[in-house]
């Protein structure tokens, strides 16, 4: 079978007429009936129910019929295909300078669901140069109107062993001696520890920093020292060897803020992760 042949058959079988068919091909009409003659004999089969000079699309005919036009149509877009220029993925640039833990895990979840979207990672609070961006500031500070936020709490962890562990709340000004393992000095929700620590006039004492809120945690269990520990946003708080306390002065609350810059709101696919976000937040309110 040639596709010239195919084309043919197809012509005749829309107007099962063979001298209209042959017209329109600009083909002899005797040539035309060989060539459908001759795809039948390849195929075995009747394609046409003849009666005199009159033809009608059989059951054959219309199976081939309904098999040959996707086929066809896929080889007509064939030059289409290699003359358009292929357009490069652009990366959705995603700046996570907070709760680096959840975002981590929502951007796995995204990418199994998603995986013909590709993203730039950085964690720079400064850069602006990004898409969509996530980072935290004190509750009291307030937001922009068009961010979207989690509200959590701030904890503090202690070890079973401190003097504290038996506690129902504390002031964070008791802990002015206590030796602090603390997330790094450069990070966001460092940043807003030392804010409510400076409100009620007290320097923590920080014996050990880290950017790993399993190293923060091991090293609190370790009997190491206390730390901060936000409610969500670092997954679920599950020791036999530490535990929470709440904070009772100064309120002790941080808000994450999801921004989408204003370019990006263009892009499709920067909207529906955007969206995507906000929607699987919804569920650890």
């Amino acid at each position: 079978m040639e596709i010239q042949q195919l084309t043919y058959f197809l012509t005749v079988a829309q107007l099962e007429h063979m001298t209209k068919a042959a017209n329109i091909l600009h083909i002899a009409q005797p040539a035309l009936s060989q060539c459908i003659k001759r795809l039948e004999n390849e195929l075995n089969v009747s394609l046409f129910t003849r009666t005199g000079r009159n033809i009608q699309l059989n059951d054959n005919g219309r199976h081939l019929q309904k098999l040959l036009k996707p086929i066809m149509a896929a080889l007509q877009n064939i030059p289409k295909e290699f003359s358009e220029p292929v357009l490069a993925e652009i990366p959705i640039k995603l700046n996570i300078s907070a709760a680096s833990a959840l975002m981590t895990e929502l951007l796995i979840q995204y990418r199994t669901e998603h995986p013909e979207t590709s993203f730039t990672l950085m964690q720079d609070a400064t850069n602006k140069d990004c898409d969509i961006s996530i980072s935290t500031v004190l509750s009291a500070e307030g937001r922009q109107e068009s961010d979207v936020i989690l509200d959590e709490e701030i904890f503090i962890a202690v070890p079973i062993t401190s003097v504290l562990a038996k506690r129902t709340s504390l002031r964070l000004d008791e802990l002015f001696n206590f030796p602090f393992i603390s997330f790094s000095g450069s990070k966001p929700l460092r940043q807003v520890c030392d804010q409510l620590c400076n409100s009620v006039g007290i320097i923590p004492n920080i014996v050990f920093e880290s950017d790993s809120p399993q190293v923060v945690r091991s090293l609190i269990e370790a009997g190491m020292g206390v730390g901060f520990w936000p409610a969500f946003s670092w997954g679920k708080f599950s020791s036999n060897k530490a535990t929470l306390i709440p904070v009772g002065s100064p309120i002790c609350r941080r808000q994450l803020v999801l921004s989408i810059n204003s370019n990006a709101k263009s892009s499709k696919k920067c909207l529906d992760f955007y969206s995507y976000i906000i929607n699987h937040i919804q569920f650890i309110k």
